[in-house]
């Protein structure tokens, strides 16, 4: 899953991230993996925490990703990847909000590592229902704490990759030197983010019609100006 479109993205910006912080505390670097690793998990938590009690309380069939169902969830994903996007290309900066999440680290921060485990939780979903959808069903089939664990278990499964490059420094020296190269690699990754806000906006454009979607790329502009005013 990691490798797909709509996860990649995200999970870019954490290599960039390890790239960056490539010969510092490795203390730092163990403790950047595990925060990241627990916002995934944690989303993941409060994500499967939703559907299970929907299914207990209403007894309604709800399948995992179908919150993509939602425009608004849908159109809160667009507007986050755009953002962000527009964050990578320059556009603005929001590192002294990062900063002060995470208590003065370096560049993003603890805050930032946990935060981008979020994102990676809400975009992973709609990627892993084809691959998972069996997994998924007979999960949500299992009594709430059996299926409270086998989240944990496939939100592991998504930050191995990182928790692996955090406790391994010398992995983390195979990668590249920080470099005028990072900021080329950065504003190529905002173009990643920008595809996968085009792949979720396509959801959101079959949900609410041509002009829902026409009316919603406006918005989007008026975004990317308040973005670039601030």
């Amino acid at each position: 899953l990691n490798l797909m479109p709509c996860v990649f993205p995200v999970l870019g910006l954490k290599v960039l991230g390890f790239v960056e912080q490539a010969g510092n505390d490795p203390k730092k670097i163990k403790l950047h993996g595990v925060a990241f690793a627990a916002g995934l998990i944690v989303s993941m938590w409060c994500l499967a925490g939703a559907i299970l009690a929907i299914k207990l309380v209403w007894g309604q069939e709800v399948n995992w990703g179908q919150q993509m169902g939602n425009p608004y969830f849908v159109g809160g994903i667009v507007i986050l990847l755009f953002v962000l996007g527009l964050n990578l290309a320059g556009v603005f900066e929001m590192g002294l909000f990062m900063t002060g999440i995470g208590g003065g680290e370096k560049r993003e921060g603890y805050g930032g590592s946990f935060f981008s485990g979020i994102i990676t939780t809400l975009v992973a979903t709609p990627c892993s229902g084809p691959f998972l959808g069996a997994a998924m069903g007979y999960t949500l089939a299992q009594p709430p704490l059996l299926a409270m664990f086998l989240f944990t278990i496939f939100g592991l499964g998504i930050a191995v990759p990182y928790l692996v490059l955090s406790f391994m420094p010398s992995l983390i020296n195979l990668l590249p030197r920080p470099g005028a190269w990072m900021e080329t690699f950065k504003k190529l990754m905002a173009f990643t983010l920008f595809a996968a806000a085009a792949f979720f906006a396509k959801s959101f454009g079959t949900q609410t019609g041509v002009d829902g979607l026409g009316w919603y790329l406006l918005a989007l502009c008026v975004i990317g100006l308040a973005a670039f005013f601030y």
